[in-house]
């Protein structure tokens, strides 16, 4: 019940961000960003992972220790733009039990992160994206 009581409290922490966006600046549970001087967005925050074009903050719901963890937050924030997704998802196993990756599903869209820190999007059984990740530490 803890889990799902943070998920919920994740979400509706970002309902309400979205409603009271100002002054350029973007809330979500431990990431906060703002607009630079090349209109830009910028973490106050470190994440899990950067590429080019996106931050991406990875928030697991479980146990240290669990390995295959059924609750994980996915937030993606455009550089760009600000825009941003939050999705929940789970981690997934190779056939020896070691965590191969993390994957995320929205109606349309399936996020999968693997391990190689390569985040593929899929549109059914099509990939329609590859991005490198860079590990943030």
């Amino acid at each position: 019940m803890l889990c799902r009581s943070n998920f919920l409290l994740i979400l509706f922490s970002v309902f309400l961000v979205s409603c009271n966006i100002s002054k350029n600046q973007i809330s979500i549970k431990g990431i906060l960003t703002e607009k630079n001087i090349n209109n830009k967005f910028i973490p106050f925050t470190k994440g899990t992972y950067e590429s080019e074009d996106l931050w991406i903050n990875l928030i697991p719901l479980c146990p240290e220790g669990s390995v295959a963890c059924d609750h994980i937050i996915y937030i993606s924030i455009n550089k760009k733009t600000g825009s941003y997704i939050v999705l929940k998802g789970e981690g997934f196993l190779d056939e020896t039990g070691n965590l191969k990756g993390y994957i995320f599903c929205d109606k349309e869209y399936k996020y999968t992160i693997y391990r190689d820190n390569h985040l593929y999007i899929s549109k059914g059984d099509k990939i329609i994206n590859k991005v490198k990740l860079n590990e943030i530490n």
